[in-house]
């Protein structure tokens, strides 16, 4: 299956952003290619309900990559109910932007 991708308007003009889409447990993942060695990413559950790390762009892919990860499994466990630990401080987070934030 080809990769889709995103585009983004720039002075009258679109620019094709190579972007990898992955979907697990009700959740979509985003990893848009802005630049060279530029990276974004979000997860979505619907429209309304979209969330980055907090970081604008990423300089590596795999940081980008294991920054969402991280980020929406400490989300999904604070909708758990997480209260303890780690996962307990998800609401603390500075860097979980979305929606409600």
């Amino acid at each position: 299956m080809p990769i889709p991708e995103f585009s983004t308007a720039t002075h009258d003009a679109l620019t094709a952003c190579p972007t990898i889409f992955s979907q697990a447990h009700g959740c979509n993942f985003v990893v848009i290619k802005t630049g060279e060695g530029q990276f974004r990413c979000l997860f979505i559950y619907i429209p309304d309900q979209q969330f980055t790390t907090g970081y604008t762009e990423y300089t590596r892919l795999e940081e980008c990559v294991a920054a969402v990860l991280q980020v929406q499994f400490d989300h999904e466990l604070g909708i758990q109910g997480a209260t303890s630990g780690y996962a307990g401080k998800i609401s603390e987070r500075s860097n979980l932007k979305g929606p409600n934030t």
